[in-house]
């Protein structure tokens, strides 16, 4: 047992050779707000309705959170989170087109 013990030691060792270089965050660019250009952001969450069916229940609906990211300041949604779940700038899911239809019967 002390034998196995002393294995694992030494492979983590090892790999501690291999080590992730050191990044300083002052170094890069911070993202902004597309609005304000604010540079703090909050987390907020998202509930997307999935059909049952995608779970194997066909009659019901499953509420599945995920995390988004909003600016501290004008709370308008992570552009990269507006395109990934198709939401306006104003907080809203964009509303689905509709084809415009004629009034007229026949």
């Amino acid at each position: 047992m002390e034998q196995n013990f002393n294995e694992i030691i030494d492979s983590a060792n090892e790999n501690a050779k291999f080590k992730m270089p050191q990044l300083d965050p002052k170094d890069y660019d911070s993202l902004e707000c597309d609005k304000c250009g604010c540079v703090a952001f909050m987390p907020a969450m998202i509930i997307k309705k999935v059909p049952g069916a995608a779970f194997g229940s066909a009659h019901k609906t499953q509420l599945v959170p995920d995390q988004i990211l909003v600016c501290a300041k004008c709370g308008t949604i992570l552009k990269k989170d507006r395109e990934y779940y198709n939401l306006s700038d104003d907080n809203k899911q964009n509303p689905k087109t509709e084809e415009n239809k004629s009034s007229i019967i026949i």
